[in-house]
């Protein structure tokens, strides 16, 4: 609810900047507009409100979301170039990473699972993986169902983790992957592992609420 709240604030001031620029700020209208839907998609936990449907971004939701978009696009270009960071790093046979150009990618992955809303994928270059879309919003965690469902779907083989920097979505999916093979007995294990392997991994207090409570859920379900 923060983050709508967040969203919601600043669309009402784009709406009064663009009031006071009058036609000069048709623009703004239109962002005010999407930071409006993407504060009812956070209320929501709705992430395909933003239109992204098999890794890639609908054509009517590239339209209505344009300017939000290009803003998006900016700040992920100008982050990356400010933060010194690993593009992606290492857990065994897990890549935890940003997300990377087409050029960028290992070349000996099996799985790419993609936990963004708000990018088209950007698929390897030379080679095919089994690609596995979960989208995400930023900050925010996903349907159980479907993290699951994204479980099911992985083959045996390298697999490769990421949202838009490679820190919250990232380390929530790849924690519930921990757990789920065994490779981590209890949350705090599993972070801790990730946390070694890429520094600036973590959880905001939802996705860690929604990680323990899920697994705690599951442990019971096996006991059972």
């Amino acid at each position: 609810m923060k983050y709508s709240l967040c969203f919601l604030f600043i669309s009402v001031a784009l709406f009064y900047g663009a009031l006071k620029l009058e036609l000069w700020g048709i623009p703004l209208f239109w962002l005010a507009g999407d930071f409006a839907l993407l504060s009812l998609a956070y209320a929501l936990n709705k992430p395909g409100l933003l239109g992204k449907s098999r890794g890639r971004i609908s054509l009517w939701a590239l339209i209505v979301w344009a300017p939000f978009l290009a803003f998006n696009y900016g700040v992920w270009h100008l982050y990356r170039l400010l933060i010194s960071e690993n593009a992606f790093d290492t857990l065994d046979d897990l890549v935890l990473s940003r997300r990377l150009f087409p050029s960028e990618y290992p070349s000996d992955l099996t799985n790419l699972v993609d936990c963004t809303a708000e990018f088209t994928e950007r698929r390897p270059l030379d080679f095919e993986v089994n690609y596995i879309s979960l989208p995400i919003l930023d900050a925010s965690v996903p349907e159980l169902d479907l993290a699951w469902k994204a479980i099911d779907q992985l083959k045996p083989g390298r697999t490769l983790i990421h949202c838009a920097q490679g820190h919250g979505r990232t380390a929530l999916f790849a924690a519930l992957l921990l757990l789920k093979r065994g490779w981590a007995t209890t949350v705090d294990e599993a972070l801790l592992m990730l946390t070694e392997a890429r520094p600036g991994i973590g959880l905001n207090k939802k996705q860690r609420q929604w990680l323990d409570r899920h697994w705690r859920e599951s442990l019971n379900q096996e006991a059972e």
